[in-house]
């Protein structure tokens, strides 16, 4: 099911850009990854992870409603998920990043999960990437 080279091909409407590599693979808004990979993401590369790209709260009529993702590292897991600079992610498995403190908690959670549902809007559109961990 995992491809051993990366490959990268447009989908279109929405931009997201598929992409392979050894235990992990994202067509268009769905995403399988191996627990290998996801394991070796959070054990080993966490404290990487985040400084691969920088996210700034979104502010509308003096409220969060998101964050606003840029300085995406190129090869990065935010680079591979398929999302671009200026994207904002407005939830994870339907929490609402609404706060920074609720941002960070909803990451930890994260730690276990075997789908999360990452929402984002990109040039004012909803996107839904799903992502399972087999």
């Amino acid at each position: 099911q995992f491809a051993n080279n990366n490959i990268r091909q447009s989908t279109g409407a929405i931009n997201l850009e598929s992409y392979s590599e050894e235990g992990f693979e994202q067509n268009e808004s769905k995403v399988i990854a191996s627990a290998a990979y996801v394991d070796k993401l959070l054990d080993y590369e966490l404290s990487t992870i985040l400084m691969q790209a920088t996210a700034v709260p979104k502010m509308e009529n003096g409220a969060i409603t998101g964050f606003t993702v840029l300085q995406i590292d190129k090869g990065s897991i935010f680079d591979k998920l398929g999302l671009q600079d200026f994207d904002v992610i407005t939830a994870i498995n339907g929490l609402e990043l609404n706060s920074v403190s609720g941002a960070i908690r909803i990451l930890k959670s994260l730690r276990a999960e075997k789908e999360v549902d990452l929402e984002f809007k990109r040039n004012g559109q909803p996107v839904k990437i799903e992502l399972r961990v087999q």
